[in-house]
C-alpha cells in the first residue's frame, strides 16, 4: 500500500472522481491548473483537493472563498491527517489580502498588461501574480476544521 507521502495530488483527485462517479454524483471537473477541482458536485457543491507533505498547502493565485469546500491530505512528519473545511474559514482571519490583491492589480496594470506595458522599453517583460499558501498547523484544535488522524 502506498504511503500518503508517495501519492500525488493528481492521484488523490483521480480517486475522489471515482468515488463521486460510484456515488452517481454529477460534477464538472476543472481543466488542468484551474481552481476548484470538482464544480457543482450533485448540482450544489464545489470541492478543491489539496495535498502536502507538511502542514502548508499551496493555493497559488486563488484565495479560498465561501462556497468552496476543501479536502486536504497532509503528511506531517509522523502524523498524516485529512481535514475538511469551507474556504472562507481559512481566509477570514487574513484581512490584508484585499489590499495585497489591489497592489498586485496595480503592478499588473503598470508593468504587465495594457497600454502601460506596451510603452515599456527593452526586451524584458513581466507578469506579476499572487502566490498564496496557507498553514494548517493546529487545525485539529479549531472547530471550523473537521480533522482526522489517518494513523488511528
Amino acid at each position: 500500500m502506498a504511503t500518503l507521502s508517495s501519492v500525488s495530488e493528481r492521484m488523490i483527485i483521480s480517486h475522489v472522481a471515482k468515488i463521486l462517479n460510484n456515488m452517481g454524483l454529477s460534477y464538472t471537473p476543472a481543466a488542468s491548473q484551474q481552481p476548484i477541482d470538482f464544480r457543482q458536485v450533485g448540482g450544489i457543491l464545489n470541492i478543491e483537493i489539496k495535498k502536502a507533505d507538511n502542514s502548508n498547502i499551496m493555493l497559488n493565485d486563488t484565495l479560498p472563498k465561501k462556497g468552496v469546500f476543501y479536502i486536504c491530505f497532509l503528511d506531517c512528519k509522523k502524523t498524516p491527517f485529512i481535514t475538511f473545511f469551507e474556504g472562507s474559514s481559512l481566509s477570514q482571519d487574513s484581512n490584508w489580502t484585499d489590499e495585497y490583491l489591489s497592489n498586485i492589480h496595480y503592478l499588473k496594470d503598470t508593468y504587465g498588461r495594457g497600454k502601460n506595458a506596451k510603452q515599456l522599453n527593452g526586451r524584458i517583460s513581466c507578469y506579476v501574480r499572487p502566490n498564496f499558501s496557507a498553514t494548517l498547523k493546529g487545525v485539529e484544535h479549531d472547530p471550523r476544521f473537521e480533522t482526522y488522524n489517518l494513523t488511528d
